[in-house]
């Protein structure tokens, strides 16, 4: 008698847990998430309780990197098998619409470890990828091929990519000991602080950022330490600031930079030309009465002035600076249950969007003090 065999096929419908990864979840909308999972890319459809998937290809054996892009027109999978490879996809319909590969002669590249889009524009898609040491590659959108490469010198841990939306063409690549500005315009790479910094000003140092200041031809850098350390474009130090507060961050301003300092104080320098000395333009103190909380993460927009923060205590507020002066509210008491990571707030809409060890992700409506939706990662 024939044995009669059916065949099933085994469907993905859930799946839980998150990689832990640099620039892993990507917002598509208010409804819609991407993360990666395993060697799976999934879109939680948040308003329907369902998901969609785009798994690993075969032949290749993990998804190394993940990006969107801010016209939500790509979504770019790395992969890595016997070479590594980007897939394009439509984030709508997750249909691939273009990939991107390296050539015969380019066998040294093994991994993309980290993937950007340029900042207003998908032109270009920047990625660090790893060889002997890693490599900072451009790639061509219209043309689907490598444009340029440049040795960043170094196998170190790369924090990420840093764009001025004032200045496109500009973008800062900083890691543990690593700061590096590069201009692409044209189609052409250059690289704007032409040699790295000493080795002895490098060794032990954690760079938090860096800023081209393009109108003086100047490089800002701050350490870990809240130092400040300036330099020319061939990375001959000029000056070293000592601040009397400890800066949490800086971001590119108006004739020259903003700096936050770990209680929310903020001040606005120029750079004079003439000794290279940081002068003060503006100083907005926190209005909190005793503020006396570290901030753990903070994200700003200077061209909208507007901006959030969480604090070591896990509060969440949010500041505007009018007319010079700086104006800060908590958004809500009902936060994360433990350490806050990170936030970043939205261009275009009134949202922020905060991560936390409690492994969710918040979104926030910061005009009406809401919280939007949460995202479970078990």
């Amino acid at each position: 008698m024939d044995q009669i065999y059916s065949s099933a096929t085994l469907q993905l419908r859930h799946i839980f847990g998150a990689n832990t990864m640099t620039n892993n979840v990507h917002m598509l909308d208010k409804q819609k998430v991407f993360f990666l999972s395993g060697n799976n890319v999934v879109k939680n459809k948040l308003n329907e309780n369902s998901m969609s998937f785009i798994s690993g290809s075969e032949n290749y054996y993990k998804i190394s990197a993940l990006c969107l892009s801010q016209n939500k027109n790509f979504l770019a999978v790395a992969e890595c098998g016997s070479k590594p490879i980007i897939y394009l996809y439509d984030p709508v319909s997750l249909r691939k619409k273009k990939f991107l590969a390296f050539s015969e002669k380019d066998s040294s590249f093994k991994e993309h470890v980290y993937m950007r889009f340029m900042a207003k524009e998908t032109e270009y898609l920047i990625t660090v990828t790893k060889a002997e040491t890693n490599y900072l590659c451009i790639w061509d959108l219209n043309t689907s091929s490598l444009l340029a490469h440049h040795d960043l010198g170094s196998s170190n841990e790369i924090y990420g990519i840093d764009f001025s939306y004032n200045d496109n063409g500009n973008f800062t690549i900083v890691g543990d000991g690593i700061a590096m500005i590069f201009n692409i315009e044209g189609g052409t790479l250059s690289v704007v602080n032409e040699s790295i910094l000493p080795e002895d000003e490098m060794s032990g140092k954690v760079f938090r950022c860096a800023k081209y200041l393009k109108k003086h031809e100047f490089i800002v850098y701050l350490y870990d330490d809240s130092d400040f350390l300036i330099t020319d474009l061939k990375g001959a130090i000029v000056n070293r600031v000592k601040l009397n507060y400890r800066a949490y961050t800086l971001f590119a301003a108006n004739n020259g930079i903003k700096v936050f300092s770990s209680s929310m104080d903020n001040y606005h320098y120029a750079l004079n030309s003439d000794n290279f000395e940081f002068l003060t333009l503006e100083t907005n103190k926190c209005n909190i009465p005793n503020f006396f909380h570290s901030i753990t993460a903070l994200d700003y927009l200077e061209d909208n002035k507007i901006g959030c923060f969480i604090t070591a205590q896990k509060q969440l507020y949010h500041f505007e600076i009018k007319q010079g002066k700086l104006f800060i509210r908590n958004v809500s008491e009902d936060n994360h249950t433990s350490h806050i990571n990170s936030v970043d707030v939205a261009v275009k809409k009134t949202l922020f969007v905060t991560c936390s060890s409690d492994k969710t992700a918040k979104i926030w409506n910061y005009q009406n003090c809401k919280l939007e939706t949460t995202l479970n990662f078990n």
